[in-house]
């Protein structure tokens, strides 16, 4: 494994794992002690690392943190594979393992970094203590929600079924070998939300088998929420952990 400086926070680095180069940000796993949750953050649809400059270092105050730009995203490499979760968390499964930065984890999602943190759950339930959404895209929407939205601007009801119908299926073909990356992501966001036009269900992405807590879903929260919602997740990961399905 190779680690090169980059510009900015020193803790800020380019590692190689495998034949691929992450950008991570690392702060606190030095000094963890035994089984300590470390608290993993998946950004938003094609947003780095940095979006959490705001309140990361708070949290590595209290807590060991690690964060990352996914396959290209930010300074990572491209994949040139569509970003399912299954693939987002083999990713991040090796990058921590490289890392030697070992269970249990909560992870912290942002949007669409939440359906990629249920993702990790599903897959590696056992080493997953805590999940933390803050304004989840994955999981919260039906078609009355999006229709709601535009109900409330006037817009007839067959233009909004119209509008939803071309989010979903009017997009780029799967094959964009050349820019995966962002728009990769909305791709995968908006297969699994398709569903919702044929049965309308309340969106579900993955079924998370067994996670220690569930701290919120919450939407437009305050820097100062945010902190306290992960420090008492954190807290409580750490002394008797409350099995809950993730998925409800």
């Amino acid at each position: 494994m190779l680690f090169f400086n980059t510009p900015g926070t020193c803790q800020d680095r380019i590692v190689s794992v495998g034949s691929r180069h992450y950008n991570v940000f690392t702060k606190g796993i030095e000094k963890r002690s035994a089984r300590e949750p470390v608290l993993v953050f998946e950004s938003g649809m094609g947003v780095g690392l940095k979006n959490w400059d705001k309140i990361i270092d708070q949290i590595a105050q209290f807590a060991p943190v690690f964060a990352y730009d996914r396959a290209g995203i930010g300074k990572s490499e491209k994949a040139y594979q569509l970003p399912t979760p299954q693939l987002v968390s083999e990713h991040l499964h090796s990058i921590l393992k490289s890392l030697n930065i070992h269970p249990p984890y909560i992870l912290v999602g942002h949007s669409l970094g939440n359906l990629y943190a249920r993702g990790f759950a599903g897959h590696y339930p056992d080493e997953v203590s805590g999940l933390v959404f803050i304004d989840p895209a994955d999981f919260t929407e039906t078609k009355n929600d999006w229709n709601d939205i535009f109900r409330k601007m006037g817009i007839p009801e067959k233009k909004i079924d119209e509008m939803l119908f071309n989010r979903l299926y009017n997009q780029k073909s799967e094959v964009d070998s050349v820019n995966f990356g962002p728009w990769s992501e909305r791709y995968v966001l908006n297969e699994l939300r398709k569903p919702i036009l044929r049965k309308f269900p309340p969106y579900r992405c993955l079924r998370c088998r067994s996670i220690s807590l569930l701290a919120a879903s919450l939407r437009f929260l305050s820097r100062r929420e945010v902190k306290i919602m992960i420090m008492r997740c954190f807290s409580i990961s750490k002394t008797t952990p409350t099995w809950i399905d993730g998925s409800n």
